[in-house]
């Protein structure tokens, strides 16, 4: 009885403890299924997933992969199966990729940027997220970056290019922010103004440019930030042209030209300045150089009564500088640019000599020439000028242009007015001495003569010779106007006394000597002797008589030649030594 309880309640305790385990089984089905289950929704969500997934085993094999990841390599399941990790990631090191761990990552994660290999050996960028499974397995979750890659490299080579371009470069690149701090600048600047770049960078702008310059910059900066806030749209390249000074190391401050553009962000707004910038040191010295010789040129203009003019090749429009206008009495522009308004200005009976000149140039005919000719003031008076024209021709040998200068002459037409009245009275003169007067020796004619001229003529050496047409020579008789006891010391000094010494003459001075017409030595002194006596002026006598205009008059009667007038004009005279002075002035 009590062994038939004992085997009952062994009985009863195993039926609980199978069905106890039979219920710990039924647990562990349901969490099998249900793990089945959330590995298939697991399964079908990487799947289907937007993101591409490889699973490798321990030994780098890819044991699974995703239907995003069949399209990224472009391979078939089957085969990607069959393939390594290595295979299809370059450089994909399990263990070492720890090393690029970013420091916000799980201990079980970590990304990296890989070369993705695809079918057929095409090479694409793309990131990845490989996790580590607790099993040994590691799942990579890869995302394709090829263009955002290409880019950035694009933009990194590009940016080593152009900072290779700037710092080789004789121009300056320059860039700054909205409150126009030195963001970035060329090496070059070194070259331009001897700071370094970083010295931009630390100093604020006014301390590298001068107080104007900083102005300039800063009312250019805010128009342009106005622009943009009132709605203007602004061109891409639309750089704005500064002249500004730099500072410089050493030697004070350099000109530069600065083309600079507003750079802008995504909203349109106004973030700081680029530009590019070019010393123009030497063409602002040119130009106050030229702005130097301008002046002097419009005073020698002025001062020597003179103006330019420049005619088209038509022969319709003229240019014509102020000074002409107030040659005659004008105000600037007054009249129309066009040559006949100022062909009107020219005496008539000169204006056909005129333009006649003017077409032969155009012409070809000639390619310069000098003429006189007179013009009618505002005032109605007649001004004499003296013009210089010649022709500018292109490359073909067309005439394009005919420029000109043009001199009021009037004062010398006065003073040659005048010279001809006296040399008309000088002939006067020896007609009278010889034919009225009735002097019949040398002495006599030569001494009324002298005096007689050195009062008409009191800016001038008269120097009297007598002739003798057989023996062709001449000899110094007197000498009007001088000093004559300081000039025979002169002479002493030079050994020589042309009042004892003859001068052989030639034929053509005996010619011109009877003719009794007042002969014009335009090379002066020196080329009056040497046609004389076909001799070289002795270089120390040169000196003695350094005088630019010499006229010659013969003194004859009834051919027979008494003797020769030399006038010597102290106008222009060159004053070489004291003694000159005191012999002749």
């Amino acid at each position: 009885m009590k062994q038939d309880n004992l085997n009952k309640d062994k009985s009863e305790i195993k039926k609980e403890k199978f069905e106890a385990l039979k219920y710990q089984i039924e647990e562990l089905q349901n969490m099998v299924n249900e793990l089945q289950k959330k590995q298939k929704n697991l399964e079908t969500l990487v799947e289907e997933s937007g993101e591409a997934f490889l699973i490798g085993n321990k030994k780098g094999q890819i044991i699974t992969c995703n239907k995003k990841a069949v399209l990224l390599l472009k391979y078939s399941k089957e085969k990607l199966l069959l393939k390594k990790v290595s295979d299809v990631l370059s450089n994909q090191h399990i263990p070492e990729s720890f090393s690029r761990k970013k420091p916000d990552e799980p201990n079980n994660e970590f990304s990296s940027e890989q070369i993705l290999i695809q079918k057929g050996a095409k090479k694409i960028f793309v990131s990845t997220l490989t996790t580590l499974l607790p099993d040994g397995r590691y799942q990579i979750v890869l995302r394709n970056i090829d263009s955002r890659k290409k880019a950035e490299l694009a933009l990194i080579d590009s940016e080593r290019r152009f900072r290779l371009l700037t710092e080789n470069i004789h121009d300056v690149v320059w860039t700054t922010d909205n409150k126009l701090k030195t963001i970035y600048i060329s090496s070059s600047i070194l070259n331009l103004t001897g700071f370094v770049p970083e010295e931009y960078y630390r100093k604020p702008i006014n301390e590298l440019v001068t107080p104007i310059s900083y102005r300039l910059i800063l009312d250019t900066f805010r128009k342009e930030v106005e622009k943009l806030k009132g709605g203007f749209k602004m061109a891409k390249r639309n750089f704005i042209p500064l002249e500004i000074k730099l500072l410089h190391k050493r030697n004070g401050n350099v000109w530069v030209d600065l083309k600079v553009t507003v750079l802008q962000n995504q909203f349109g707004e106004a973030v700081g300045f680029q530009g590019i910038m070019h010393s123009i040191e030497d063409k602002k010295q040119s130009l106050e150089l030229l702005t130097k010789h301008k002046k002097k040129y419009e005073f020698a203009l002025k001062y020597t009564q003179s103006g330019v003019w420049e005619l088209d090749g038509s022969l319709l429009k003229i240019k014509l500088d102020k000074n002409l206008f107030h040659l005659l009495g004008f105000e600037n522009n007054e009249f129309k640019p066009l040559l006949s308004d100022w062909i009107k200005t020219i005496y008539k009976d000169d204006r056909i000599f005129v333009v006649d000149i003017l077409q032969e140039i155009l012409d070809k005919k000639i390619s310069q020439k000098t003429f006189e000719y007179r013009r009618i003031h505002k005032n109605g008076y007649i001004v004499w000028f003296k013009d210089y024209a010649k022709a500018v021709t292109d490359e073909q040998g067309n005439v394009v242009e005919i420029i000109g200068t043009s001199k009021d002459i009037s004062r010398e037409k006065h003073i040659e007015d005048k010279k001809f009245k006296y040399y008309a009275g000088l002939q006067l003169l020896i007609d009278s001495a010889i034919e009225f007067l009735h002097l019949k020796t040398f002495k006599d004619i030569s001494n009324y003569i002298g005096e007689s001229l050195i009062k008409i003529i009191p800016d001038s050496i008269i120097i009297l010779a007598s002739i003798n047409e057989t023996e062709k020579t001449a000899l110094l008789k007197n000498v009007y106007g001088a000093n004559m006891p300081k000039l025979m010391e002169e002479f002493k000094q030079l050994k020589w006394n042309p009042f004892d010494e003859k001068m052989d003459i030639t034929d053509n001075f005996l010619t011109k000597t009877k003719q009794r017409v007042l002969t014009n030595y335009e090379g002066g002194f020196e080329k009056f002797y040497e046609e004389i006596s076909k001799r070289k002026v002795n270089e120390e006598v040169r000196k003695l008589f350094d005088f630019n205009k010499v006229y010659l008059i013969g003194i004859a009667a009834e051919d027979n030649v008494f003797g020769s007038i030399a006038i010597l004009l102290k106008d222009n005279v060159k004053i070489i030594s004291q003694d000159f002075v005191e012999a002749f002035i």
